[in-house]
């Protein structure tokens, strides 16, 4: 995590920042994840504030983190925004009463048990089927989401920010780890540190091979699967497209194709479940 803006400039998409990477380490059994912030949170920044963000980056499951561009000097080229926690702020005879609220805060959340029931499932390969590549440019590449690509992404954002908004803490599951998931009697899939009972699929058309497999094993335990708008269809071969559509039929009693020419031409928007 580089930078964290103030709570007036944090929209959904900040959630999917931390939680990429906070996610990934507690459903791969790593003990902690390291944050370079807060920082950039410009020179008007009090204490009151700065203890706003530090509290947000625990809830958003980071396990450390190092003010970061403390020893900037105000003609840095980010000195409009900067260093707002060095020197030269107003402020900095407090910086230690607030490094012992994050030494103790951080001491006390290592102790602790991680207890959570949702795991939203990463979208990756549908992110990477409807990405549009721009020609390089002096050596860079660049491009830009097409309209499925670009309602996948607002939908995640969307699943996401009201599970927080509604008091749910999540994790999110890539698939490649969803893969090696533990299937319990519970009904439960355990992933390192980790254990669930609901996985949420936002708008997903394309999924890795393997991974409807591993929600048959998971629906067949008693594990309940939630998928949201646009639907599963597709995977890396057309034999697999055909075990995916079929499975979601199966499932949910409706072809994927048609709910997906449905969403994308803003006739519907379902919530469809499978227990």
């Amino acid at each position: 995590m580089d930078i964290l803006h103030l709570p007036y400039n944090l929209h959904r998409e900040y959630r999917r920042t931390l939680k990429t990477a906070t996610s990934l380490a507690k459903t791969t059994g790593r003990r902690t994840t390291f944050a370079e912030g807060p920082g950039c949170l410009e020179w008007g920044v009090n204490y009151e504030q700065l203890k706003w963000s530090t509290d947000w980056l625990v809830s958003m499951g980071m396990g450390m983190q190092m003010p970061n561009c403390i020893a900037y000097s105000n003609s840095h080229r980010h000195s409009w925004i900067e260093p707002s926690l060095g020197y030269q702020w107003t402020m900095f005879e407090g910086m230690d009463t607030y490094e012992q609220y994050v030494r103790r805060l951080y001491a006390m959340i290592d102790q602790g048990v991680h207890v959570i029931d949702i795991g939203v499932i990463y979208p990756s390969q549908t992110y990477q089927a409807n990405f549009v590549p721009y020609p390089p440019v002096e050596g860079e590449r660049k491009g830009i989401d097409n309209e499925e690509g670009l309602m996948t992404l607002k939908g995640m954002d969307d699943v996401c920010g009201l599970l927080i908004e509604n008091g749910h803490d999540y994790e999110y599951i890539y698939p490649q780890v969803l893969l090696q998931g533990e299937i319990t009697a519970e009904g439960r899939i355990k992933m390192g540190k980790e254990s669930f009972s609901i996985l949420i699929f936002p708008p997903t058309t394309v999924v890795m091979p393997g991974v409807m497999e591993k929600v048959e094993e998971f629906i067949s335990a008693g594990g309940r699967v939630i998928f949201c708008g646009l639907l599963p269809e597709q995977a890396l071969t057309e034999k697999e497209s055909e075990t995916v559509r079929r499975n979601i039929q199966r499932w949910l009693g409706v072809e994927a194709a048609e709910v997906n020419e449905k969403i994308l031409r803003d006739e519907e928007v379902k919530v469809h479940c499978a227990k």
